[in-house]
């Protein structure tokens, strides 16, 4: 059986179509409803203005990163697959979970990637590289004191390269069920 781990805020749950795309799954939440949601303050870790772009807020991102991985946390081990979940995504086809090969890899569908990274809207991978891929609350400091400059798709791919994790890219479409979709150019930094 595989997990499917949501986190962050449950808008627009009610479109989604993760059963269709993933069959029957272990689900694990963690969203506004939990009474331990973490919310960080704007002066958290001193990012300023400089070293990051203006279409993400740092303090937002380190409460994703973090709510993120407390869902991890609350994921068993022993399940097959491990799938990160946003609770707004669809997706135009079914995923075969079982039809990958899993080694020291994650996949993740294509694009939209932005300022040289990788979407986190979803990816997935055993439990061991999911635990490095939801690491990047635990890492982002290392990237910031290294000069590069924030930003969450950057920072998701840094920590995956730096933890030795294969990025393979899927060429299956999603988009949010706010009409964000994978067609978008991807901005350059």
């Amino acid at each position: 059986m595989n997990c499917l781990i949501y986190s962050g805020y449950t808008r627009n749950w009610d479109k989604q179509n993760h059963k269709n795309t993933f069959g029957e799954a272990l689900e694990v939440h963690y969203n506004e409803f939990h009474a331990d949601l973490n919310f960080y303050h704007k002066d958290i870790f001193g990012y300023s203005s400089n070293f990051y772009y203006g279409e993400n807020v740092p303090h937002r991102v380190l409460n994703m990163w973090h709510n993120m991985w407390q869902a991890f946390t609350k994921a068993p081990t022993g399940h097959d697959v491990y799938v990160r979940m946003r609770y707004d995504t669809l997706f135009d086809n079914p995923i075969d979970l079982s039809s990958y090969e899993y080694k020291n890899c994650v996949y993740i569908p294509k694009g939209p990637d932005y300022r040289g990274g990788v979407s986190d809207w979803t990816a997935f991978g055993t439990y061991e590289v999911m635990q490095k891929y939801y690491s990047v609350y635990m890492t982002h400091q290392m990237f910031f004191n290294q000069g590069k400059t924030f930003h969450p798709e950057s920072y998701l791919k840094y920590t995956l390269e730096h933890l030795g994790v294969e990025i393979i890219r899927i060429p299956q479409t999603h988009k949010l069920a706010n009409g964000i979709n994978t067609n978008l150019n991807s901005l350059t930094s």
